[in-house]
Formats: structure tokens, sequence, C-alpha cells
């Protein structure tokens, strides 16, 4: 524990002083002559002294989305044809994340979960988001994102299933009887414009007067009938054609993210709408770990951290961001973010990157050090064993120069793990690199 004087806690001078021995006259005198072949000596070090704790963490995702089952209308089994993303794997906006029974589910960028089908005609919050989505991978205008489901959104749909090798799913085939709406408008606005030509045909063709009148009469009826069939038909249009249903896409924050983990397999038979495929981790990655008892008192938020991967020879720099009360494994900060096995008694901490972590490093086991305290700029620095007291009361160190020994007298301050700060009573007479004797 690095003790720093005049700070929390003093060093205690008098303690050291009593493990040290007191030199008489004539043995300091002898300190002073020539060096023994024997002599133990250490360099004096210039450095920021800093006390440590070290604990291992796991890194993870701040956040996870779970993605589930798109089940067929028609109500068949939901089998799982379709994985295209091991563990470890990025994905993005855009992409296919799984296909069940042929269908696929399709990532995008959105911040609110999807909670129906989505129509053509249809209004809502949700619309402007898939609009949007669709926008920023270049299926639609930014200005169309007018949360409307109309012409250009299911244009924009059915080519981004058409360009992944789908069909996009439209309102002829789900599971509604009777026959397809926009077809009967076509139907019948084909129909009237083949009465006003058979009419025209006959006009052309009258004999007499009186004759035609009847006919031009007609021919008006037949113009109103086709701006009814027009109007019907362009309203059938905004209801029908192309949709995407609630189990086709998944929105995720950001639009990309790191596949964590793959619960099924290619073949499975998919019990309900809440069994998990995938799961995706979000956002940046954070260090998840345990301080165990004894430590955490010198443990507070803010303070430096570097994050270690040993197996990968990396390192990064951190800050502790979060230390939670004692908590029992189950219940510990590791568990929450998904990493349940193992997970000590402690106090659950969480430390944030600086910059943040490449996705490879999610899932992985790091070393953390975290620096509980740290004198403010570089001092001297020697072993504690080079520390003397002099039958006068002071304190010195003894240096090594020209072959022979040479008391320096100084104060002491900061000290952690068997390294002492040291400051020469008198300016220059001690420096990085001056060699003491501890032996």
């Amino acid at each position: 524990m690095l003790i720093i004087a005049g700070g929390a806690t003093l060093l205690s001078i008098s303690g050291l002083i009593g493990s040290l021995a007191i030199k008489s006259p004539g043995q300091a005198a002898a300190d002073r002559s020539s060096v023994p072949p024997s002599t133990l000596t250490t360099t004096v070090e210039k450095d920021v002294l800093q006390s440590t704790v070290t604990i291992r963490g796991r890194v993870l995702s701040m956040k996870s989305v779970p993605v589930r089952p798109a089940f067929p209308s028609s109500g068949a089994s939901a089998i799982v044809t379709g994985l295209p993303h091991g563990v470890g794997s990025a994905v993005s906006s855009g992409d296919v994340v799984a296909q069940v029974s042929g269908r696929p589910v399709i990532l995008l960028s959105g911040d609110t979960p999807a909670y129906r089908d989505m129509l053509p005609g249809g209004r809502g919050d949700d619309i402007r988001q898939l609009q949007s989505a669709l926008a920023a991978i270049g299926y639609l205008p930014v200005a169309a994102a007018d949360g409307v489901f109309g012409f250009q959104t299911k244009t924009a749909l059915a080519a981004l299933y058409r360009d992944r090798g789908f069909e996009a799913a439209t309102t002829a085939n789900t599971d509604s009887a009777g026959p397809d709406p926009l077809q009967a408008a076509n139907d019948e606005l084909v129909a009237a414009q083949r009465r006003l030509a058979q009419h025209q045909l006959a006009l052309d063709a009258a004999p007499a007067d009186s004759a035609r009148a009847e006919i031009v009469q007609q021919i008006e009826f037949d113009a109103e009938d086709i701006a009814r069939a027009t109007e019907k038909r362009r309203s059938v249009e905004e209801t029908t054609g192309v949709r995407l249903p609630l189990g086709e896409v998944i929105f995720i924050p950001g639009g990309q993210g790191v596949v964590s983990t793959v619960s099924a397999s290619i073949g499975d038979d998919l019990a309900s709408t809440e069994t998990v495929l995938l799961t995706i981790d979000i956002g940046n990655l954070a260090v998840y770990s345990t301080v165990p008892p004894g430590s955490h008192s010198a443990i507070s938020p803010g303070q430096t951290v570097t994050i270690s991967d040993d197996v990968h020879r990396l390192s990064a720099s951190g800050e502790v961001t979060e230390l939670k009360p004692f908590a029992k494994g189950a219940d510990s900060a590791a568990t929450s973010a998904g990493d349940s096995a193992n997970t000590p008694d402690g106090y659950p901490m969480t430390v944030t990157p600086v910059e943040p972590l490449d996705p490879s490093w999610s899932g992985r086991a790091v070393r953390v050090t975290v620096i509980t305290a740290a004198t403010p700029a570089p001092v001297l620095i020697v072993p504690t064993a080079a520390i003397r007291s002099t039958s006068r009361g002071e304190t010195v160190v003894i240096v090594v120069r020209g072959g022979r020994r040479v008391e320096i007298a100084v104060t002491t301050g900061a000290s952690d793990e068997g390294r002492l700060e040291v400051r020469p009573r008198t300016d220059g007479t001690l420096a990085e690199g001056d060699k003491v004797v501890t032996g």
C-alpha cells in the first residue's frame, strides 16, 4: 500500500528507524572507508511511485440484444435454416443475421425495438425509424423519412430484400382469406375502361341524334366509374404490397455490433418466439470484475486502470467508473453483464476504457491493475534496505562514489512494497543513477 507523507497517512519514521541498526561513530567512519568487495548496492531511481491493486476481469459489452426467430405466417414449424455469422463476427445495418424457415432476420439501425408488422399505409415513429435506417444504407432518400409507409418505402424494402437474395413479404401472402384487393381494384378499373371504349364505338356508329344522346349520357357515367375505380385503386395501392413482418427485422442502436453468442443450430425446430437464436453485443466494451474484500477500500471511481490482455500481449488504459457494495457472486457486475461462471463474492467493479476497445477484445479474460495512489511527480526512489540511521538521529543513505562510501542525509516520503521516496537534505547531493548500499 502506498503511503504518502503529508497525505492521508504519514510514513512512520520511528518505526522504520527501530528496524535499522544505529551506527556508532566508529562504524560510521568505517562506512566512509573504501568499499569492501562484498558490498551490495542498487541504483537510485527517479519515477512516479505508485501503489496498485491487481485483479482479474472480463471484457463484455455494456449492452446485448437477443435475436429471436421469425415465425412463418402460415403457422408452419419454425426451422433454423441459416446462421451466417459466428461468435466474434461484426455485423452492421442491412446484414441478414439469421434465417428461419427460409425467411431472413435483417439487422437495421434504430433505438426502438420493432413491435408490430409494418404495413403499407401505416404511420408512426416506428415507420419513420425504418425509413431512416433504409436511408442510412442508401435505399431511400433522407427526405422520404416522413413516418408514412408509402410507395417509396415499399420500393426501398423490395430492393433491400432482393439484394440479399429474398423476395419481400407482401400483403398478398398473409393469412387473410379472399381475393387480392389490389387485383380486384385493377379488374374494376379495367372493366370501366372497357365499357367506355365500347360506348365510344357505339357513339361513332349511331345513326340518329336521339340514339347518340343516350350513348353520350352513358359515356359520362363511364367516365365517373373510371374516376371512382382509379381512386379506389390508388387507395388500395397505398395499403397493399410490400410489408415488413415483425419477426424479420431487429433494430439495434447504432446499427452495428458483435455476435457474442450463438444459441441455436441449423435444423433446430424453435419452440416459441421467446427462443433466442443469437446475441449481439452493442455499444462500447467495458471490463467487469469483482474486487475482493480487503482491497476495495483503496479503490474508488475515477482511478486510473491498466487493462492487460496477457494472451495477446495487448494493453489499454481505463478508468474505474463504478464500484458497487458487497455482493454475492450471483449478484456481481460480471454476472449482470452475462458472465456468471465462477464469479467470486466481493465488490463489483466496472472499468471503462479511455479509448473504445476493438470488438475482438469481447469476451476476453484480462488483468486489471488499479493505481490506488501515486506521487504527483517523479521522485527519487531507493529500497527500504538502503535506509540507515546515525547516532545523531539522522536518516541517511550511503552512496558509493570513487570507490568510497559517503553518507547522504535524507528525508523520506511515500513508500510502497519495499520502495521508498527519499529527498536529500542538501540539494544536489543525491541524484538518479547514484549507487546506494543495501547490504
